[in-house]
């Protein structure tokens, strides 16, 4: 099989190690480096090269790392629309989001996310159980559980040299929010789902976000099958809004050494 990598280097060794052959592609770009801040016009002009890249150098499935992958070309079968260039290849692309999907795709608009999740031949895998099951509930497809795992290689284990270890304090990540962010303004009306939930699962530390948005406090009308679209659309994009404040007080919990899940 040939896979065509998203400039993530990690996939390659990976891929090679499983016997396949694989060709480099290229990501949509931002100013600041953050694949993820990439936008439509970006991932518009990203996806002319990697038609052309993967019509010269044909591929079998696309690979990458939180949607960078995620391109558009001039659709053929309906012009004057854009179609993800997956769909235009006829191939699938599989994206291992670490990230939240919202997070990873920051730079594009909702209603441009939501329509492009419904993409069957996208398949989304997801490393955290909860985020799966509720991009499932809002009747996303091919979304699947894919959780976390240590590389399968030797590895040295000697204890460090101290007298080379310089900084105190090191950050592995990255900041790939600007919640966080000084000129930034969080509305009030975010505080309270986070609140509610980050409460609830004092007592029940299993409940997600989810249980309490909807099964519990009530806070949204959960999606339904008949929900057309644009009503499931904004639905999400309301769910999604309310949860900023938990994954914030997530990320405090976990700085100040408390454990969540």
């Amino acid at each position: 099989m040939r896979i065509g990598v998203f400039a993530h280097s990690w996939w390659k060794p990976a891929c090679h190690a499983l016997g396949h052959e694989t060709v480099d592609l290229p990501v949509a770009q931002h100013p600041s480096g953050n694949v993820h801040a990439a936008d439509l016009g970006a991932r518009i002009a990203n996806g002319v090269a990697v038609l052309g890249r993967s019509r010269a150098e044909p591929v079998d499935l696309l690979l990458d790392n939180g949607g960078a992958g995620l391109g558009f070309a001039q659709s053929t079968s309906k012009p004057g629309t854009l179609s993800p260039v997956h769909e235009e290849l006829g191939k699938p692309l599989c994206s291992h989001f670490i990230d939240p999907v919202v997070t990873a795709l920051q730079g594009m608009g909702w209603p441009e996310v939501w329509q492009s999740l419904q993409s069957a031949t996208w398949v989304k895998a997801v490393w955290d159980r909860a985020q799966a099951m509720e991009l499932q509930r809002f009747g996303v497809p091919s979304v699947m559980h894919l959780p976390m795992a240590a590389p399968n290689r030797p590895y040295c284990t000697d204890p460090m040299d101290t007298a080379r270890c310089r900084p105190v304090v090191s950050f592995v990540g990255g900041q790939n929010t600007s919640y966080f962010a000084s000129n930034t303004t969080v509305p009030t009306s975010t505080l309270l789902a986070g609140t509610l939930a980050q409460s609830i699962r004092a007592d029940l530390p299993q409940a997600t976000f989810f249980d309490a948005y909807h099964e519990v406090f009530g806070l949204g009308e959960p999606p339904t099958p008949g929900d057309d679209l644009n009503i499931r659309a904004n639905k999400a994009a309301a769910y999604f809004n309310a949860k900023l404040f938990f994954n914030a007080t997530q990320c405090i919990r976990n700085v100040t050494g408390s454990s969540s899940s």
